[in-house]
């Protein structure tokens, strides 16, 4: 990457400079912000703010992996595999585990055309959704489409070839095409390249094991993780793109520690506790739908429930223990010349395990009492979240400044460029599905509306969670909620209670829900139209709705 200015450019990253401490210059961010916990701002200067500024433009370099030299590529494809090395790959990875996408998927493309030509699509289609702070290539999205089919042309050949060869490009396309249409917002495609890749792992799962084969080129435990997390999304969605029985993965399962590590290994845990929360509830769901469960049955499901509630437990006090121990180790100090050390702040991965522990315990005492207004009870509980996503967005977001055009440049009368969210995109845990939950299912409405508004703010796409969409739809179940209590009461005995969300073809979806409580009056007029999706005069007890919600790209 190079920096090209009309004055000389001054070093280190605006987060160093403002804390004035001395910046280690490390790219794409700094490593004494990463160390600290800090969301590295970058090393763009802000026009208008007496320092001089400069156009950021990405060129082809020369890094740990040769791809980006690769003299059969042409410069806009070694650029493209730049720009992933340098952004896409740390923000695929949320800042956690980095090495999925550095260590094994990018050395595979360096031997698969289609791995490669999958890797330049999507990394074209995020500089163009995340470039809003530099000049990015005019025909970046033909550019990206254009490789894109180039990778799905090729792995249709592969298809066609005889042995088991190219069976890890297969799987490692499948997650690639699936983040590409993510990116797009075709949440429909994305669904299905991810359960064709879940598919696939599954049945090798069944044929050769666990562990995978033996000269596997990508770790089979780093694809099961990142294929159940994706799993585990869907169920959260509640999306019946599965059309079936849904894939059943093997994951290991490592003992879990009276303390924890690293939030790293408590970030594994936690992925573990709540897959096998979603499974539960999408099986007991199922169950509940065909009529009533049989006794032993749902004895069985009680004790797999109790299970999980032990787990939880014993995660929650190792993670304690790691928070507590984290919080007394030594401070940072923030400069030579000051006196008063400077407490590290939690790192992003620790606020949002926060975040999680903060909600566990209502919704677990919820599924216990099948009754939602349990939720008004742990209402300090849903605050308390709200701000620790609201900590975990700032610390992982970045202002930055959209370039000045050359026709701005000349202009006489330049206004002060203004800074903006730069769009996140990430396949890792992250913020958007809890402040979902929060927002759809949070007992009181100040913490419902104040959950929206983080959404609509916060800019990000978590795999298929995108925060617009989620908070469209949230505020579309906010206001049938406020009609509801302007209708009934605010203690009214009527219950909203969200079904699913079928993305569809194209960019929509149809989101599913259910008016539990006693009949409404039924005189002419009496309910608003705008309530009931058909237009019903009356609340129907039991009774489904469905909603069309559309969106941009």
């Amino acid at each position: 990457m190079i920096r090209i200015g009309t004055h000389k450019v001054r070093t280190g990253c605006i987060t160093c400079k403002r804390r004035h401490v001395k910046c280690d210059e490390g790219r794409p961010r700094c490593a004494r912000c990463i160390k600290a916990g800090r969301a590295c701002e970058g090393y763009a200067n802000s026009p208008g703010s007496g320092e001089p500024f400069k156009f950021v433009v990405y060129t082809p370099h020369g890094g740990s992996h040769l791809l980006s030299g690769d003299p059969d590529l042409d410069w806009s494809e070694r650029r493209s595999l730049s720009y992933f090395q340098d952004r896409t790959a740390l923000e695929l990875a949320g800042g956690f585990h980095t090495d999925f996408w550095l260590s094994s998927i990018l050395p595979l493309a360096q031997h698969e055309v289609s791995v490669r030509h999958a890797l330049i699509a999507l990394s074209s289609m995020h500089e163009h959704y995340a470039g809003v702070d530099h000049f990015a290539p005019t025909r970046g999205i033909n550019f990206a489409l254009d490789h894109y089919g180039k990778a799905i042309r090729e792995v249709v050949r592969l298809s066609r070839s005889p042995g088991g060869q190219n069976f890890d490009s297969a799987l490692v396309t499948s997650a690639l095409f699936s983040a590409f249409e993510s990116l797009q917002g075709h949440y429909h495609t994305a669904c299905n390249h991810a359960i064709s890749g879940m598919k696939m792992l599954a049945e090798e799962q069944r044929s050769i094991g666990l562990v995978g084969p033996r000269h596997a080129r990508v770790p089979r435990d780093e694809l099961v993780r990142f294929f159940t997390a994706t799993g585990r999304q869907i169920l959260e969605l509640g999306d019946p793109n599965f059309h079936g029985p849904r894939p059943a993965l093997m994951q290991g399962r490592p003992s879990m520690p009276d303390k924890f590590t690293s939030f790293e290994q408590a970030m594994l845990h936690m992925e573990l506790m709540l897959t096998d929360l979603f499974e539960w509830a999408e099986q007991a769901d199922s169950l509940a739908m065909k009529g009533p469960i049989a006794e032993d049955i749902g004895n069985q499901l009680m004790l797999e429930y109790v299970k999980i509630k032990e787990y939880s437990t014993r995660w929650s006090a190792a993670f304690t223990l790691l928070v507590s121990e984290f919080e007394s180790s030594s401070p940072e100090s923030t400069s030579s010349e000051e006196t008063t050390p400077v407490p590290r702040p939690p790192p992003p991965t620790a606020l949002l395990l926060k975040l999680y522990q903060a909600l566990l315990t209502a919704f677990l005492r919820r599924i216990e009492v099948a009754d939602e207004k349990v939720l008004k009870e742990y209402t300090s509980d849903f605050w308390l979240a709200l701000d620790l996503a609201e900590d975990f967005i700032q610390q992982t977001s970045q202002l930055v400044t959209s370039p000045v055009t050359p026709a701005d440049s000349t202009s006489s009368a330049q206004p002060k460029p203004a800074r903006v969210v730069r769009p996140t995109f990430s396949l890792a845990m992250g913020v958007v599905p809890t402040l979902f939950l929060i927002a759809t299912r949070g007992g009181d409405m100040a913490v419902r509306n104040r959950a929206i508004q983080l959404l609509k703010t916060c800019y990000r796409r978590e795999g298929f969670w995108d925060s617009r969409i989620a908070a469209s739809l949230a505020e579309r179940i906010f206001d049938i909620q406020k009609l509801i209590i302007e209708k009934y009461g605010e203690d009214a005995p009527v219950v909203l209670q969200l079904l699913d969300i079928a993305f569809m073809p194209g960019r929509r979806c149809v989101f599913k829900y259910r008016l539990e409580g006693p009949h409404a009056p039924t005189e002419e007029g009496n309910t608003p139209q705008a309530l009931w999706a058909g237009h019903a005069s009356a609340l129907d007890n039991g009774k489904e709705y469905y909603e069309q919600l559309k969106w941009e790209g």
